[in-house]
């Protein structure tokens, strides 16, 4: 049986000496849904993130993505993409070609379906405020972006 939940964080905890920057995280995902993680700075956004994504180890819990638990997976063997808050960008590329560029590595999606996903991409951006915001300030900090975010 398909599990509802994309991504599940049971238990999470992480630790940087004395300072607790995780401490005891669980959350559900569930699959199709459009997830915002906000809290002030400091508060262990970055670091559960990082730690969804395989490039920070907990020290305690449990992540679990389409039903596999991912907790001992390295990064690039989980199918999960990160984007930092200091964009990583190719200022070569339009937005959407940024967008784009991860999902050319997924097994079994074909150009297609990354076109189509890219294109639906803008829609969901708007849908929140803070995602707007980020994604406006990503289309302006891009160069040659064909597209820019439904907000601006």
């Amino acid at each position: 049986m398909e599990t509802p939940y994309s991504i599940r964080v049971v238990d999470a905890v992480k630790r940087f000496g004395d300072v607790g920057a995780v401490d005891h995280v669980s959350l559900d995902i569930r699959r199709g849904e459009f997830f915002s993680l906000l809290g002030p700075s400091g508060c262990g956004k970055t670091t559960l993130l990082r730690m969804i994504a395989g490039l920070e180890q907990g020290d305690g819990g449990n992540i679990v993505i389409d039903g596999v638990d991912v907790t001992a997976l390295p990064a690039y063997r989980r199918p999960v993409n990160l984007v930092f808050q200091h964009f990583a960008l190719f200022s070569h590329l339009t937005v959407e070609k940024n967008v784009a560029f991860g999902l050319r590595y997924r097994e079994g999606d074909d150009k297609k379906l990354r076109r189509d996903k890219v294109a639906a991409a803008p829609a969901r951006w708007s849908s929140t405020r803070a995602c707007s915001c980020s994604m406006n300030h990503w289309a302006r900090s891009t160069r040659n972006s064909a597209r820019r975010c439904r907000s601006s």
